[in-house]
């Protein structure tokens, strides 16, 4: 999708954007229906869709989800839009969720009280490698790292964000807390107050120009009350309001205002734990059991977390839902020892995937069996422990 910024004096900019995402309301029992739930079934199919692995997926999507003013691209009623897996561009979709709450809750309130509860098949290990050096950045070497360095930048781009975003805040609501105290803390403040006072009427304006206006000012206004009451009640009569709008300067002008930090708890396992780790956590595509266990096991740690009584959530409304027997025979299941007739026919849809992918690049027939059969499926049976 292609989107255009207008630059000083009179240019513009055109980026297009490779990635998108879908949200669906069920609101009720009415909303349960297979007219609602196919299209998100195609869609889920879609961001599963690992590169090569698996054929791209092609999804209809609606004018009405494209709604930014910048927008360039010419979009149909309905269109379709081919999809890969989402994982290539945003592995962790922290940013959704957070999206989904500013929907719940647009004054950003009570933020210090909200957790986001991440649920990961495995902790995150390092990727980094020492390795490379401009002696040795030979083709498939450096290839190899541009891959992994591209790959993990972009997969997990909303861990990276929420944690610089963090930051910002952090320092935004220590100046705030000072900014306060130095109000509290003078004397005579009179002259302060109006110099600070002065600067708010005359930037405020400014800033929401393209924001709203004056309602917009006012609605900062009482959502900085709310987050800050404890700062704003303890400050005379006379100075709260101007302290107030003197931070709400200082978020707007940094773009802040939409923005609140995010306290992420982990839920995480061990390979040891699953039986879908092997091959880079490809082992839970071989069979809908691996893949039931890991998922079992995650509910279980997750359920957990929940009811530990020093679980920083507190003592939430949560009643846990009965889960499975974990078989823990597939725990830290390798790929030697899942069963061969699994095995088997995994290397039977990688032959013909791979037979396909040669075929769309224009090998003919026999080419392509030569290719599999001696070189590409040696591989694989070593790969797979046939």
């Amino acid at each position: 999708m292609d989107y255009k910024v207008d630059t000083w004096p009179e240019g513009e900019f055109v980026y297009t954007r490779f990635q998108d995402d879908l949200k669906v309301l069920i609101q009720n029992a009415a909303s349960d229906t297979i007219d609602v739930w196919e299209p998100l079934r195609n869609a889920a199919v879609s961001c599963g869709a690992f590169p090569f692995a698996f054929s791209a997926v092609e999804v209809a999507r609606q004018k009405s989800d494209y709604d930014s003013p910048n927008l360039e691209s010419q979009i149909l009623p309905t269109q379709n839009f081919c999809y890969t897996d989402g994982g290539v561009f945003q592995n962790e979709p922290l940013g959704m969720a957070k999206d989904l709450v500013d929907k719940i809750d647009p004054e950003h309130v009570d933020t210090e009280n909200r957790y986001y509860l991440f649920v990961s098949h495995d902790s995150k290990k390092s990727v980094a490698s020492s390795q490379l050096n401009a002696g040795n950045a030979d083709f498939l070497p450096f290839g190899s790292r541009l891959a992994t360095a591209i790959f993990n930048q972009a997969g997990f781009q909303d861990w990276i964000m929420a944690e610089k975003v963090n930051s910002q805040i952090d320092l935004f609501n220590k100046r705030a807390v000072e900014l306060a105290s130095i109000l509290k803390e003078k004397a005579d403040p009179a002259e302060f107050v109006t110099s600070l006072e002065t600067a708010a009427n005359l930037l405020l304006p400014i800033l929401f120009k393209n924001e709203g206006g004056d309602a917009s000012i006012n609605a900062a206004r009482d959502r900085l009350k709310k987050q800050f009451a404890t700062e704003y009640n303890g400050l005379p009569e006379g100075v709260r309001n101007t302290w107030v709008d003197a931070i709400l300067v200082l978020e707007t002008a940094a773009q802040m205002g939409k923005r609140d930090e995010m306290q992420i708890l982990a839920i995480t396992s061990d390979a040891s734990e699953l039986a879908g780790a092997d091959l880079h956590a490809f082992g839970g595509f071989f069979d809908f059991k691996y893949r039931k266990h890991d998922y079992d096991v995650g509910r279980d740690k997750a359920q957990a977390f929940l009811l530990k009584p020093d679980c920083p959530l507190g003592n939430i409304n949560f009643s846990p839902e009965n889960i499975d027997v974990i078989d823990h025979e597939l725990d830290n299941l390798k790929l030697e020892a899942m069963d061969r007739s699994i095995r088997k026919d995994v290397y039977n849809r990688l032959h013909d995937r791979c037979l396909s992918i040669l075929s769309e690049a224009g090998v003919n027939k026999v080419e392509a069996g030569v290719a599999f059969d001696f070189v590409i499926g040696p591989k694989l049976k070593s790969l797979l422990k046939l």
